[in-house]
C-alpha cells in the first residue's frame, strides 16, 4: 500500500507512455518493445500510487534530468509541444508508422516483431473524467487490426487487464446490452 506521501493518479494515457518510451529509447537504444515495457511499468507504479518508485525505476536507465522530464510526463505535467513530440517519437520509436501508411480509419500504426498493428482509440479517458468530474476505471476502447486479421473492436478494462477483441456484430450486441443495463440502472 502506498504511504501517506504518495497518492493515486488517474490512468496514464498511451500518449504519455509513448513519450516516456521515447526518453528510454533515446537514452538506452533498447528496442521499442523493451522501452515501451519500461514506460508501462513506470506508469503502472504511478497509477498504483507509487510515484517515487516509478522515478527510481526510471533512474536505472535515465540520467537525472531525463528522469525529471519523464516523471513530469507521467505525473500529468505539461507534455512537449506537439511538433517536438512528433519529432521525438519519430526519431526514437522507429517502429511507428507514418500517417501516410495508415489505413483511413486508423490513428496509430506500430510495426513490432515483423507484424504491423493499427488502432484508433475511441474513448478518451481524460476527456471523460473531465466531463464527469470523477475518476473512471482504466478502460480502453479502440478499433484494432493486427497484421492481416479482420478489423475488430478492442476493449480492455482494468490496469493490465487482458484486451478482448470483438467482431463488429459482437460489439453491437455488447453495446446494446450495456445500454439496456444503463436504462435499468437509471430507472431504479
Amino acid at each position: 500500500m502506498a504511504d501517506s506521501t504518495e497518492r493515486t493518479f488517474r490512468h496514464i494515457t498511451s500518449g504519455r507512455r509513448a513519450v516516456v518510451a521515447a526518453y528510454v529509447r533515446s537514452a538506452t537504444q533498447l528496442p521499442t518493445l523493451y522501452a515501451s515495457a519500461w514506460a508501462d511499468a513506470s506508469a503502472a507504479l504511478v497509477e498504483s500510487g507509487w510515484s517515487t518508485a516509478s522515478r527510481s525505476l526510471l533512474a536505472w536507465l535515465l540520467d537525472p534530468p531525463l528522469v525529471d522530464q519523464a516523471a513530469r510526463i507521467l505525473l500529468g505535467g505539461m507534455p512537449p509541444l506537439p511538433a517536438d513530440l512528433t519529432t521525438r517519437l519519430r526519431n526514437q520509436l522507429h517502429d511507428l508508422r507514418p500517417a501516410s501508411e495508415l489505413p483511413p480509419w486508423a490513428t496509430l500504426g506500430v510495426h513490432l516483431a515483423g507484424e504491423t498493428t493499427y488502432a484508433r482509440p475511441t474513448l478518451d479517458l481524460d476527456l471523460a473524467e473531465t466531463a464527469d468530474a470523477r475518476r473512471w476505471p482504466p478502460v480502453t476502447v479502440a478499433v484494432y487490426q493486427s497484421a492481416s486479421s479482420p478489423v475488430c473492436v478492442l476493449i480492455e478494462v482494468g490496469p493490465g487487464g487482458p484486451p478482448t477483441r470483438f467482431t463488429p456484430m459482437q460489439a453491437h450486441r455488447l453495446a446494446a446490452a450495456v445500454l439496456d443495463a444503463v436504462r435499468i440502472a437509471e430507472a431504479v
